[in-house]
């Protein structure tokens, strides 16, 4: 039995964040993509691309950005589960916030706002 325990916390240090499973009971926001795109950056020796993304969230409309990514796919339009990641604040005019979505696979991008825009109100 002392063997086994001894195993066990030799083992768990070991485990790192990227196995760690996420939980979908997390992901509580329901974000709507209307419109992605791709948008590259090359040098002179090679591309980066990031997507872009007109999305609905809580009834206002934004635009994310992901971080540079090493392929020009598209995400396909639709509802899709987030989380905030990332929500600060220096001044109470402004603010910073990202998103992680969560995919099938256990698969997660991060997409940070960089454009917000009030729904027209229906008449």
């Amino acid at each position: 039995m002392k063997k086994l325990a001894l195993t066990v916390l030799l083992i768990a240090p070991t485990i790192s964040a990227a196995d760690k499973k996420h939980d979908p009971a997390d992901y509580t926001i329901s974000v709507h993509v209307q419109a992605s795109y791709v948008d590259a950056s090359c040098g002179t020796t090679s591309c980066s691309y990031s997507q872009r993304l007109i999305a609905t969230i809580n009834g206002k409309r934004y635009e994310l950005r992901s971080r540079d990514t090493p392929t020009a796919y598209l995400l396909h339009l639709g509802d899709y589960k987030a989380r905030i990641f990332n929500d600060s604040s220096d001044q109470p005019y402004e603010y910073f916030r990202s998103y992680e979505f969560l995919f099938p696979g256990d698969k997660t991008q991060n997409y940070a706002i960089i454009g917000e825009e009030e729904q027209p109100s229906p008449h």
